[in-house]
């Protein structure tokens, strides 16, 4: 069983993410920042992190950036739908900052899973 992190901003999100992912296996927490996550990040044990890209507070990329940099070996998702304030698509970004896969929002979830499991070698 591995332990999943979920970051986002809308709480709906963060629990029908958590849910699916508890249905196939995994233990899962949330938060709903990037501060909040790094503060989990340093009182538990992730083996995956599903980082939405675009939040109040810290924002998702450097969120990415510092979990990659105190937490190397864990392994992020990023997820975004982009901006349409700004009309810019973070997800490229993400993966050159260290992100493992990047997702666009809305995904199935088939796709998330299969990430999921990809990347935690299921």
């Amino acid at each position: 069983m591995s332990n999943v992190l979920v970051v986002d901003d809308e709480k709906s999100v963060r629990d029908i993410l958590g849910a699916l992912l508890v249905r196939n296996g995994h233990e899962v927490e949330t938060a709903k920042e990037g501060g909040e996550a790094l503060r989990l990040l340093q009182r538990s044990h992730f083996d995956l992190v599903i980082l939405d890209l675009l939040m109040p507070g810290m924002e998702g990329l450097e969120t990415l950036m510092r979990i990659k940099k105190s937490h190397a070996g864990i392994k992020v998702i990023a997820i975004s739908g982009g901006s349409r304030a700004i009309n810019m698509d973070f997800l490229p970004t993400s993966l050159q900052l260290g992100a493992d896969r990047a997702l666009k929002k809305p995904f199935d979830s088939d796709m998330l899973v299969g990430t999921v499991n990809e990347l935690l070698g299921n």
